[in-house]
């Protein structure tokens, strides 16, 4: 009885398993189209539930032809839903009985405001790679309350963000970043990086922006700049959104104990038709939230110099608009304003070991402190009228206005492998002055007749700038022979240097149709620009300018460029072919110390090609090929000696001749939207013709003379990148790597001259070397995300060789690695812990300069006031071992550095948003995977 009592109930869980099999087999098909376009809705998620969320779901995604199929669905009543972002949600109540069920076409409609992004149930694509257009969606790569958008950016597979705020993407530098298509700040991509938070990013797009004409005419002329265009969370548009945050803190290991603090905030409203946004930073932790103004401003600023290093404070308040001027998206007009400042405090010690053509060696150390302050005012306007279809104007002016100043104190001392010491001494430096730049673009487009194709346009460049410094310079070099003192060279002096700047440049472009997407371009540029410099030193005491040190130097630069390109636009590929002459004149007139009037012309002839080919929406290939030609700065023609360095004595070369760049790279990229795996591969070589490098002699005493020169063969180089990111199902697991490999060659010369003080004098001397440089360097990240918690492992290798044809010695191969973890993790009450570890070592560095070490962070959080605030506490460098030191590697000579940088310190911050808090938070937290079939 009781067997067969058993038997039935056996028998009868296989017939009902069986019964459950037969269900399982049942398939749910549908087709999703779009509503205007009727062109399939491609890689969109389709699910079928109960109740219509994505509880105990059944999921699959379109294929390329816009068709689902969900598989395994027992018989029943269900509601299908298709999500994919830019479009409304589609909920269908179907029954699912039998073998198969076609649900049959639906039409999805484009969601304008994309209201429904923001909460959408984690099925957007985690990134999208398109032809010229990559697509992160910020969901997917958990941050935290605090972070801004460079964290963000940071965790992005290509995407790279070094120590001073510098983004590049696949090797790409990021020239700007905007907000739904409307510039943030102009053209300085830090104030968006170091300011925006990061909770009110929903994607984050780097494109390849076309030229403002490309985009007029609808031709693809081949001229791109690569920018970041952010998406704000659609929760957040139509109203005022805010986001505060303040913290205090202190040194816990440093001599000095000093007190830390941070402040930040961004008030902003997004509408249609207008956006404003106001920043306010300031802190002393090494957190400069904007670019130098004064860089590249001219005059007797060295920069903010250190490197990474040092010690920096800075604030900055700025104000950034754009509007549609009474709605009309044909005239829209925008403008920024910022003040901003920084000091930066650097305590600097270096070794190098330079390599003589005799077989010697010179063993150099040198000890620095210095002080940087700078700060100004910059403000720009630009202002986009369409007449009409067929005209438009672009008016983009800019002006900035700038003080600095700096203070050096140095200590050094030289020892040569053969003789012993050589040199020691000591040195001081100041200078303070002002600077400003003016300057402006002007772009008229002409669409002309009523041939589609045929288009005018002329863009005028402009710019004017100023910068008046005055200094001193003062050192005591000792010179020793056979360890005894020969020499006590003593220089005493102050200088005044004005420079004066102005450039106008006009390009002339003509589009004309010539059959079926077949158009041929014709373009004139002229680039005049006009530089005048004066420096005059005066020896303590002394009225009269020392003549050895002072000069005046006019140049002026004369360029043009005459192309023809044929371009073939097709929906599968773009070709462009074409041929420019570049002919430049150059006149260069020194007085006072170094008399010389110099004046010669250049013809560049190059090639221009570029091949566009789309294998699909997420399958594109681009190879470009492109010359250019480029002139010597007024410091590179400067002839005086600069001696604020004792042991090192920089001049100018009157003679030098402008340098003409080719270039050729190809770019491949693939998305495997099953997976959301992307791959991307890049290559580049570059061939420099008359290359300005610098030619390099020492004299008896150890004093490097440095003084830039043409090449008298190419410099040749290359690389490759590839960049991979691989989703693993829906385990949460990630990887991302990041290969970079580069090479190059090039022509230097050293010599050693006991007299000459001038490259005329050393020329008899100088030896032709030619060094070979190879860096290859693997960035490995693996990932884990789940809803409350994301973990990153990961390391990176950076591996340095180079080869001489001079100086014998053995130089070591050189090793930067470092192995990091962080994890985020959120607690349903709204504490989130947070930590991460960065483990660094060196191998082949000088002993000292090679010391591993181990950063680590931790810091916990709690979200208050019904989450709109966020109390956090934060300890920086708990076991107090950051250091800065890094590597340089030339034709002649090896150094290591190492500069002071922040230790051990904690922090306690508030952070208060307000405005839509439920779109700030995002609604889920990030870090959870799409779901898959």
């Amino acid at each position: 009885m009781t067997r067969k009592f058993l038997f039935s109930i056996v028998f009868l869980s296989l017939i009902s398993l069986l019964g459950l099999d037969a269900q399982q087999k049942c398939t749910v098909q549908v087709t999703l189209k779009d509503s205007l376009t009727r062109e399939p809705v491609s890689y969109a998620t389709v699910y079928v539930s109960k109740d219509g969320t994505t509880k105990r779901a059944y999921y699959a995604m379109a294929n390329d032809k816009g068709v689902g199929i969900v598989t395994g669905v027992p018989d029943g009543t269900y509601y299908l839903v298709a999500e994919m972002m830019g479009y409304t949600r589609v909920t269908r109540k179907i029954e699912v009985k039998g073998a198969k069920v076609n649900v049959g076409e639906i039409l999805m409609h484009e969601d304008i405001e994309m209201l429904e992004a923001a909460v959408v149930s984690a099925v957007g694509n985690p990134i999208v790679a398109k032809q010229d257009t990559i697509e992160y969606t910020a969901s997917s790569f958990k941050t935290t309350d605090n972070d801004m958008l460079e964290d963000l950016l940071k965790k992005l597979p290509g995407i790279e963000v070094d120590s001073d705020g510098n983004i590049t993407a696949n090797g790409e530098t990021i020239t700007k970043i905007m907000i739904d298509g409307k510039e943030f700040f102009m053209d300085d991509p830090s104030l968006a990086s170091k300011n925006i938070p990061a909770n009110i990013i929903q994607k984050v797009k780097v494109v390849d922006k076309k030229s403002d004409q490309a985009e007029f005419t609808g031709i693809d002329d081949g001229n791109e700049q690569k920018v970041i265009d952010l998406q704000v969370k659609p929760g957040l548009l139509e109203s005022w959104f805010g986001n505060v945050s303040a913290g205090g803190g202190h040194d816990l290991a440093s001599s000095t104990h000093d007190a830390r603090y941070q402040a930040s905030g961004i008030l902003g409203r997004f509408t249609t038709d207008n956006q404003i946004s106001i920043i306010l930073n300031g802190n002393n932790t090494n957190n400069r939230g904007f670019s130098d103004m004064m860089s590249g401003m001219g005059g007797g600023m060295r920069g903010m110099g250190g490197g990474s290093g040092g010690i920096t404070t800075s604030w900055m308040a700025g104000i950034n608009a754009n509007m549609n001027i009474k709605g009309d998206r044909n005239r829209e007009l925008g403008g920024n304003y910022m003040y901003n400042g920084s000091t930066k405090d650097v305590e600097e010690s270096s070794a190098r070991t330079t390599f003589m053509n005799d077989g010697s060696s010179l063993f150099s150390n040198n000890l620095q402190t210095s002080h940087y302050f700078s700060d100004g005012h910059r403000g720009g306007i630009e202002f986009d009228y369409k007449f009409s279809d067929k005209t438009s104007l672009l008016f983009r002016p800019s002006f900035n206005y700038g003080r600095s100043s700096y203070q050096e104190q140095r200590e050094f001392s030289t020892d040569n492998s053969v003789s012993g010491k050589i040199n020691d001494g000591m040195s001081e430096s100041r200078s303070d002055g002002t600077s400003w730049k003016t300057g402006g673009r002007i772009l008229l487009r002409q669409k002309v007749g009523q041939k589609t194709g045929r288009t005018f346009s002329l863009n005028v460049d402009y710019n004017i700038s100023s910068s008046d410094f005055n200094g001193i310079n003062r050192s005591l070099t000792n010179s020793y022979m056979d360890g005894i003192m020969t020499d006590a060279a003593l220089v005493d002096q102050h200088y005044d240097q004005k420079d004066n700047s102005y450039s106008v440049a006009a390009d002339m472009t003509y589009t004309e149709p010539l059959g079926k997407n077949f158009f041929l371009l014709g373009s004139y540029r002229v680039n005049w620009k006009k530089t005048e410099s004066e420096k005059l030193t005066y020896d303590e005491g002394e009225t009269d300018p020392n003549v050895d040190y002072s000069s005046i130097v006019n140049n002026s630069y004369l360029n043009h460029r005459m192309q023809l390109t044929l371009m073939k636009q097709e929906k599968k590929y773009n070709l462009q072919v074409g041929f420019n002459a570049q002919p430049s004149t150059t006149s260069t007139k020194a007085s006072l110390g170094a008399s010389r009037d110099t004046t010669y012309t250049v013809w560049n002839f190059a090639p221009s090609a570029r091949f566009d080919y789309r294998f699909s929406k997420s399958e594109s290939l681009r190879i470009n090929y492109n010359g250019r030609s480029s002139e010597p700065t007024i410091n590179q023609l400067m002839p005086i000696p600069d001696n604020s360095n004792p042991l090192y004595v920089s001049l100018g070369n009157t003679s030098l001749r402008p340098e003409f760049r080719h270039d050729m790279n190809i770019d491949y990229r693939y998305t495997d939207m099953e997976s959301f795996s992307t791959f991307s591969l890049r290559g580049g070589a570059s061939y420099v013709k008359d290359d300005i490098i610098n030619a390099n002699w020492y004299d008896a005493s150890g004093v490097q003379y440095s003084a830039p020169v043409n090449s008298t063969a190419p410099t040749l180089s290359g690389n490759v990148m590839f960049m991979m990111n691989l989703q693993f199902g829906k385990s949460g697991f990630s990887l991302m790597s990041h290969t970079r490999s580069s090479v190059s060659s090039g022509v230097s010369f050293t010599g050693q001259s006991t007299t000459a003080t001038t490259l005329e004098d050393a020329m008899d001397s100088l030896v032709s070397n030619r060094t070979t440089s190879l860096t290859v360097s693997e960035n490995l990240t693996f990932v884990y995300r789940k809803e409350n918690i994301e973990a990153r492992l990961g390391g990176r290798a950076n591996f340095n060789k180079a080869w001489y044809q001079i100086a014998t010695q053995a130089r070591s191969n050189t090793w930067t690695n470092s192995v990091f973890a962080d994890v985020i993790w959120t607690m349903p009450w709204g504490m989130e812990l947070r930590t991460d570890a960065n483990y660094r070592y060196y191998i082949g560095y000088e002993a000292g300069y090679g010391e591993p070490t181990l950063t680590w962070n931790a810091e916990i959080s709690q979200l208050l006031l019904k989450k709109k605030m966020t109390l956090r506490f934060k300890v920086y460098d708990i076991l107090n071992q950051s250091k800065n030191n890094y590597r340089t590697t030339t034709d002649n000579y090896i150094e290591d550095v190492y500069n002071n940088t922040l230790g051990q310190y904690f922090m306690v911050s508030l952070v208060y948003r307000f405005g839509n808090n439920d779109a700030m938070r995002g609604g889920r937290r990030g870090g959870g995977r799409p779901p898959h079939r």
